[in-house]
């Protein structure tokens, strides 16, 4: 489904007008006209707010269409070719760098903003199932350990995708503050027994975000092993006891 018909689906769905879907997301009549009919579409700033209002995930919002999702590999292995090259990546590009042809590659996407949506759904995706499936194989493990040891071998194996969206500009911020968010959802039941210390729960996981906010967004990215070496240095491993404290 394109992003058009999705938003208007959940607008319907909710029963509210184009004019009162833009007085709740502060956003205009003509801006969300405009993204139903698929002639601009809205950033992922706004469709942050969206998900928040109406208590989806943003994978929902982004299911450009998940029943043509036979050359997803294909379209990331493209990517990632043009990113090595220095291009910045577009439908154009997607077509040079890959046996796909230009009907394959729109029958997915209409504009090149659509393939950074993909790009961001997808790589979110990923790294959040594969978390779940290390989590239950490593469910006793300390989780400021599993952090360091497990989630960050799983992300480093993504660098160059993740390299981008942290680095991209008009993406960056919002990326970050989307993993924000979603880590704070996805860490909390992993903290057994501290759940009642809600504020030194977040202010942990806002310091692990922004701990692979900067280890990512070098140009020269640091091998797991040195950033675990770093962040021990740096904070003298107490913090893995900050949200024990009662604060």
């Amino acid at each position: 489904m394109k992003l058009g018909k999705q938003l208007k689906k959940i607008r319907q769905q909710n029963g509210l007008t184009q004019e009162e879907l833009a007085e709740r997301i502060y956003s205009s009549y003509q801006s969300v006209s405009n993204w139903e009919r698929d002639k601009s579409s809205p950033n992922i700033e706004t469709l942050i707010i969206i998900a928040k209002e109406f208590n989806i995930s943003i994978d929902d919002i982004l299911a450009l269409d998940k029943d043509n999702n036979q050359y997803d590999d294909i379209i990331i292995d493209a990517f990632l070719k043009i990113l090595k090259d220095g291009k910045e990546p577009t439908l154009k590009y997607i077509v040079e760098y890959s046996s796909l042809t230009t009907s394959q590659v729109h029958s997915k996407f209409d504009k090149d903003k659509d393939l950074i949506y993909f790009i961001f759904k997808t790589v979110d995706e990923k790294i959040k199932k594969e978390i779940y499936e290390q989590r239950r194989v490593n469910k006793e493990e300390d989780i400021i350990e599993f952090f360091m040891y497990i989630i960050v071998d799983v992300l480093y194996k993504r660098k160059d995708l993740l390299h981008f969206l942290y680095t991209k500009e008009n993406i960056s911020g919002i990326w970050t503050q989307y993993l924000k968010k979603e880590y704070l959802r996805l860490f909390t039941p992993f903290f057994a027994g501290y759940e009642q210390n809600t504020i030194a729960i977040e202010i942990t996981i806002n310091i692990g975000v922004d701990l692979i906010s900067v280890w990512l967004s070098n140009n020269k990215i640091d091998s797991p092993d040195i950033l675990r070496q770093k962040a021990k240095t740096l904070f003298n491993t107490n913090i893995k006891d900050i949200y024990k404290k009662n604060i």
